[in-house]
């Protein structure tokens, strides 16, 4: 039976969240970003909850707020601030895919 929570939780939403996102960067669109940033939350909050390492726990919890101010920073006309502010979520990607492929 397929489980649609995977969808809000696991890889599948983080490469959304991702894809998403750098498109509303290179657009240099606002509203993706924010929908990045929504769509980041629930597996955000649920990667800072069940881990138990200090990098994923810090980590989890701003994945949404640096994707919100990658949106302002945008609207402010600031670019090269928004680039930066989407490596946190390349990161926490990263991190479980090395997971992913190392089990």
């Amino acid at each position: 039976m397929f489980s649609w929570y995977i969808f809000f939780y696991g890889p599948p939403a983080i490469i959304i969240t991702l894809i998403v996102s750098v498109i509303g960067v290179i657009a240099k669109r606002a509203s993706p970003i924010l929908i990045g940033a929504i769509l980041s939350a629930p597996f955000a909050l649920h990667i800072s909850m069940t881990t138990m390492t200090s990098f994923s726990r810090y980590l989890g919890s701003i994945i949404p707020l640096t994707l919100a101010g990658a949106s302002l920073a945008i609207r402010l006309k600031v670019n090269w601030l928004s680039y930066i502010l989407i490596l946190p979520l390349l990161a926490l990607f990263l991190w479980v895919i090395k997971g992913v492929f190392t089990q």
